[in-house]
């Protein structure tokens, strides 16, 4: 059972590493491009994005299940991208959508304004409108595996990855103070303990939280 724990203990440090030091990665600059026909929104390039897949995965990777239906004069889609996970040794999946244009004429150009109507459809538009589809589908179901795909792009806030083994080292050092705090007597021992915690430590809700109800309890016995 020991060996057991300590395999899982080895595969999640593994695991964390690979998420924070290959999947939590931000793109360079240099390949994110600029969409101006959308509002300057950020994208990766399919290209730049299945290189990486090869990259990181070793080229093990593929498409499932590829959906899609028309809808007006655009095409919504649907796919499973599938990957083997070099760390865990499995296979994982991530789904991905999307929903693309369908070039039409415009009346100008003989169009009659009625975009469910396919004779306004441009000739062979669906030859590059079909594939544009598919590798949106891709880019969607990649960013969702982490920032290195593009995760965060067009984003008003994002998160950074915290390996749940820094949380565990955080929590042992919480137990201690607690269990210092737990042998004070006066709020002169409180000022004593607080003035060598570290400035992260003291600056921390959770602790600020501990000596507050330790105070309440010298202070009123509960």
């Amino acid at each position: 059972m020991k060996n057991e724990l300590k395999l899982i203990d080895e595969n999640l440090k593994d695991a964390e590493n690979f998420i924070g030091k290959v999947l939590s990665v931000k793109p360079e600059n240099g390949n994110i491009k600029t969409n101006a026909a959308a509002k300057n929104s950020k994208y990766l390039p399919i290209s730049f994005v299945e290189n990486q897949l090869d990259e990181i995965f070793f080229g093990a990777w593929e498409i499932k299940d590829f959906q899609y239906q028309v809808v007006a004069n655009e095409i919504i889609g649907s796919l499973q991208l599938r990957f083997f996970h070099p760390v865990f040794k499995t296979w994982i999946e991530r789904t991905g959508c999307a929903a693309v244009q369908i070039q039409m004429k415009s009346q100008q150009n003989g169009g009659d304004g009625d975009i469910t109507n396919v004779r306004n459809k441009i000739t062979n538009t669906l030859e590059k409108d079909f594939p544009h589809l598919k590798a949106e589908c891709i880019k969607n179901a990649a960013r969702s595996i982490g920032k290195v795909f593009g995760r965060d792009l067009n984003r008003d806030s994002e998160d950074e990855y915290s390996p749940l083994t820094d949380q565990i080292e955080a929590l042992g050092w919480v137990n201690d103070i607690a269990a210092k705090l737990s042998t004070c007597k006066t709020y002169e021992d409180l000022q004593l303990l607080y003035t060598v915690l570290d400035d992260d430590q003291k600056e921390n809700s959770l602790i600020l939280k501990m000596f507050t109800k330790r105070k309440n309890y010298l202070k009123y016995g509960k």
